[in-house]
């Protein structure tokens, strides 16, 4: 299946401690909000023009039902979207669609109409996923981790909708999973989701969005030194990270660990501060990710050396491990 996915905009109003993207979060800005659901709407006859019939869709901020549709004219554009999403599930052109939400301010009613929408039809094959994330800190005030829980038991209720949930794999998570605090299978089984776990990534390396010719492992190695200054339970130790990947590869969802698999094929983003978008293609079948420059001797990228205490690259030591 050929995944595209849409990053519409990147204004947020969660405020997560870790947030990568701090600067632009909290930026609306309904002019290029309009422009770009426009775009979307026409790329879509192209996209399913050349993939059609084997197709995901994916739509993923910032966020999109927490006020960031309080302009008429954006929230008409965003349901014209959803709409054409239904319709060509409906025709068989599309395969599945995912909306990214966070699901802890409000009562998201947005969110409920989008999905009553692509699941209206019946007798349709469209599957319609909710991705959202859940992190042991940094994420949730206790007013915030009560909204996710209601949100995520109401999905659950939703015969047509299935979900999932991403991690930050952080050194909080790490302890908590090597401790027995957190564990995974009980937390997948009671929240009736799949899972999904992403590296952390400190906020200062996105802020100076690495272009060709920079020095990027030196960029990354300044990053880690000045998120470990404010977070040091951010980064995971090495020791720990082994730990509870042993942990997860027990359970059988390491390789759910930034499965390239899993990931969009063709991503097309849209800074709030730039105009035009930011594409990102990805090669499953050569394992290409991203950018060359951006590679570590390893051949993984330089943002999975993500370790606190050590320059290893964390997909290495997960390959390891599966490998056993």
């Amino acid at each position: 299946m050929f995944i595209k996915q849409y990053e519409l905009w990147q204004t947020c109003n969660n405020n997560c401690v870790f947030c990568f993207n701090k600067e632009e979060s909290g930026k609306l800005q309904p002019e290029k909000q309009v422009d770009t659901l426009k775009e979307v709407l026409v790329d879509l006859d192209r996209v399913v023009k050349e993939h059609g019939g084997d197709l995901s869709v994916e739509l993923i901020g910032g966020e999109f039902f927490q006020g960031q549709l309080a302009d008429s004219r954006v929230r008409d554009l965003f349901f014209d979207v959803i709409r054409k999403l239904r319709t060509l599930g409906d025709a068989g052109s599309l395969q599945q669609v995912c909306l990214f939400v966070t699901l802890t301010i409000g009562e998201q009613l947005d969110l409920y109409n989008a999905l009553d929408i692509l699941t209206g039809n019946p007798s349709s094959k469209l599957a319609v996923w909710v991705s959202t994330s859940y992190d042991t800190k940094g994420r949730f005030t206790a007013d915030k981790l009560e909204t996710w829980k209601t949100h995520m038991k109401r999905l659950a209720s939703m015969p047509r909708v299935y979900r999932n949930t991403t991690f930050i794999f952080t050194q909080d998570f790490a302890e908590k999973v090597v401790s027995g605090e957190l564990n995974l299978e009980t937390f997948r089984d009671e929240y009736k989701t799949t899972l999904f776990f992403k590296h952390p990534m400190p906020n200062l390396i996105n802020q100076a969005r690495p272009e060709p010719g920079m020095d990027v492992l030196a960029l990354y190695k300044h990053a880690k030194e000045e998120c470990l200054k404010e977070t040091q339970w951010f980064l995971p130790k090495r020791n720990t990270a082994i730990q509870a990947m042993s942990i997860m590869n027990s359970l059988g969802c390491l390789d759910r660990f930034m499965n390239l698999q899993y990931r969009a094929d063709d991503l097309a983003r849209q800074f709030n501060k730039d105009t035009g978008w930011d594409k990102t293609i990805r090669d499953k079948e050569k394992g290409i990710e991203s950018f060359d420059e951006e590679k570590n001797s390893c051949g993984h990228l330089v943002p999975y050396m993500c370790y606190a205490d050590s320059d290893k690259c964390i997909m290495c030591d997960k390959e390891i491990l599966l490998d056993e």
